[in-house]
């Protein structure tokens, strides 16, 4: 009987299955993951020709995949906002538009979205850069809006929502055993 036997020594797994942050954030990193790295599948679909203002056509297809890869390189939400929000300049309209009707409402918010080409910012229109990212223009609106009210790229989604429950319960028993009063043993 030379041989000692640990009980515990070797992690065998158990019957239930573990359910850690592990896969949920490898399911968030195939989330922010980049569908097309090479851009294969992208065409320029700008139809306003050549403006002076926006340079659409004029970037190299080069820049458009670096700029691409910098943006992909984090796989993670909140940075991936934050990189965005780095190209976007936010500003209010110059002008209203006439409303005819009374349901139309007024914009508050005018954005200019920019990608760096040959170390200098170049203004694009908005359907090149959604298609530059491959993201939704809803991600673009709650980026822009986060902008406008000053506040930082958060995420609000997620974290412990029970603790904030029971907070005046919790308080109920934490005064409830300061009131006891305490006996020795023996």
């Amino acid at each position: 009987m030379d041989e000692e036997h640990i009980v515990g020594d070797e992690d065998r797994g158990s019957r239930k299955r573990k359910w850690g942050a592990t896969s949920r954030q490898r399911q968030k990193e195939i989330r922010y993951d980049d569908p097309d790295p090479n851009l294969d599948g992208f065409e320029v679909s700008c139809k306003h020709g050549r403006n002076k203002k926006l340079s659409c056509k004029d970037i190299p297809f080069e820049d458009l995949r670096r700029c691409r890869q910098k943006f992909y390189s984090q796989k993670d939400k909140v940075k991936q906002h934050t990189k965005l929000s780095h190209l976007i300049e936010i500003g209010t309209p110059r002008r209203k538009k006439r409303s005819d009707q009374s349901f139309t409402r007024n914009r508050s918010i005018t954005v200019h979205y920019n990608v760096w080409s040959s170390n200098s910012k170049k203004i694009i229109c908005q359907k090149m850069f959604l298609k530059i990212f491959g993201i939704s223009q809803k991600r673009i609106q709650n980026i822009s809006r986060q902008m406008k009210a000053g506040s930082g790229i958060s995420e609000n989604r997620g974290g412990d929502r029970r603790l904030q429950k029971n907070v005046e319960k919790r308080k109920k028993v934490k005064a409830f055993i300061a009131n006891l009063k305490g006996q020795e043993s023996h």
